[in-house]
């Protein structure tokens, strides 16, 4: 959020204070790494401008452009994204349903406020068959193993996430086909068509949804994966809300099960439970994006963000990822979270980052890398590529843009009121070149006061430019940032505005998958 004096990281917003610089008041907290001084300034929660000193840092679909729609031979989830001309919309409330998705019994402290980084809910892990494949042989850490689902695996998987949605039982005779009792399935999938969003009948759509954060800090902190319920149920709650996507923050480390992180929360055991989660969320109508989030080279534990994504993993972890979702035409990669303090140059290639501090040089790897990784992997779904000083700057993305054979990219912005574009003069000229050929998602919005005042003003400019969007976040740890105070629904002031403009737009919510697909006459795809 803050710009920074060169070799002085910034902290980006109130998220980073609260998370990465206080004393925590909950009973756990993040390990301590020793990594550079930085000085910022930042809005408390009663609105006053506090400067703040903070001795350590811790360190920080599916087919091709010119595939026709047609016949599907993936899995197919059972609902299907919304055009924007549909004419429902949905308020916050706690909508219950049955899902299969396990929850962990320990009961944990639910987060701190302001005075505290958020607090660890109940942690979640995911069950389910799986086979593993080994990681690529250029990763020197131990062998990383990438969860990938079978011809059996699907089917089961299609038949559960029908069942949770219309509440029957279901069968599934392929892995193309689900049968229920509420007739024939519809199909969940999001695919770029020049500068927009479009479902599997081609309509175009937007996305407008929430982060969901905790499966980037618990797994690293050592006591679960998911900061909150994952079950069907709270899913089905998220949606009553009239959102259709949910970005799920990721660690490198705890997907790749290296660097020390407890196996029980990572390995294949985290990466069975997202993808568990990513099937709830299917089921539920949402498409699910993957955001590498945290991050660290060598042997460092991610613990927090880096200026740049890492050769030493980050490579591995796409094409383990992307290798494990491939199959998924409702799912979205978000390459890395938020490039700071680096050159476009590094941006699309990579480079050598200085040492500082105590923190030796380290090599980052160039989003072409991992447009790379993903496309060798096999896997076609569109790639969310986030732009410079904290995802806040899209003026080179164009002329830097990495090359995707599939065209399938999606430029992304981070806003919030403390941001260096935080005003519509800032967004048109930054944002406008941009969205003339690609599409634009704005995959965290917020602001340092727990109010719609600012997220009002850039919702209504990217409802009138195409711009998808998310609210930053689907977590009880206090205002400003969460959009909830509880888990069944219950909205913070934030939230409430942010539900209040939902319930101007025209997003149908998830009601019957088989006449919604009936209505749109909904196809597979190739």
């Amino acid at each position: 959020m803050f710009r920074s004096v060169r070799g002085v990281p910034k902290l980006h917003s109130v998220r980073d204070f609260v998370r990465d610089q206080l004393v925590v008041t909950s009973d756990r907290e993040r390990p301590r790494v020793r990594r550079r001084p930085v000085l910022s300034v930042l809005k408390s929660r009663r609105g006053l401008w506090a400067t703040v000193l903070a001795a350590q840092l811790l360190p920080a679909t599916f087919v091709s452009a010119a595939g026709p729609v047609g016949a599907s031979t993936a899995p197919v989830r059972s609902s299907a994204l919304t055009p924007t001309s549909t004419s429902a919309s949905s308020g916050p409330g706690a909508t219950t349903a049955s899902g299969t998705v396990p929850q962990a019994t320990d009961k944990l402290p639910r987060g701190a406020t302001m005075s505290g980084r958020p607090g660890p809910g109940a942690a979640g892990t995911g069950t389910g068959r799986a086979t593993t494949t080994t990681a690529p042989s250029d990763e020197t850490a131990a062998a990383h193993t990438a969860t990938t689902r079978t011809g059996e695996d699907k089917t089961t998987s299609t038949t559960a996430r029908a069942s949770a949605t219309r509440g029957t039982a279901g069968s599934a005779s392929d892995t193309t086909t689900a049968t229920t009792v509420a007739g024939p399935p519809s199909t969940l999938a999001i695919h770029v068509a020049g500068n927009q969003l479009v479902n599997a009948a081609g309509q175009h759509v937007r996305l407008v949804g929430v982060d969901r954060s905790g499966t980037e800090y618990a797994c690293a902190q050592g006591w679960g994966i998911f900061d909150g319920p994952s079950d069907a149920a709270s899913v089905a709650t998220m949606a009553s809300w009239g959102i259709n996507a949910v970005r799920i923050p990721l660690n490198e480390d705890c997907w790749l099960g290296i660097n020390g992180v407890d196996p029980q929360w990572s390995g294949a055991n985290y990466q069975q439970a997202v993808e568990q989660y990513v099937g709830t969320l299917g089921s539920a109508g949402m498409v699910a994006i993957l955001d590498l989030h945290w991050s660290a080279p060598g042997t460092e534990l991610a613990l927090g963000q880096q200026d740049m994504a890492d050769a030493d993993h980050s490579i591995a972890f796409w094409s383990s990822v992307a290798s494990a979702f491939q199959s998924d035409p409702a799912v979205i990669f978000d390459l890395y979270n938020e490039p700071h303090d680096i050159s476009w140059s590094c941006w699309l290639n990579g480079c050598t980052v200085p040492a500082s501090g105590s923190a030796p040089a380290w090599q980052a790897a160039g989003m072409q890398s991992l447009v790379d990784a993903v496309r060798q992997a096999g896997a076609t779904q569109p790639l969310l590529i986030s732009g410079l000083d904290w995802a806040g700057d899209l003026s080179g993305w164009l002329a830097n843009q990495p090359q995707d054979p599939l065209h399938q990219e999606i430029a992304s912005v981070h806003v919030y009121d403390q941001s260096g574009c935080n005003n519509a003069a800032c967004w048109q000229s930054n944002f406008g070149p941009v969205l003339a050929s690609t599409p634009v998602l704005a995959a965290e919005v917020g602001q340092g006061e727990c109010n719609g005042t600012f997220s009002d003003t850039f919702f209504a400019w990217a409802d009138a430019n195409n711009v998808s969007y998310l609210a930053w976040t689907w977590d009880t740890w206090g205002c400003p940032e969460s959009l909830i105070t509880s888990f069944d629904g219950t909205p913070t002031p934030w939230g409430a505005a942010f539900a209040a403009h939902l319930a101007t737009l025209k997003l149908a919510p998830v009601v019957s998958p088989q006449a919604d697909a009936q209505e749109r006459g909904l196809v597979r795809r190739p």
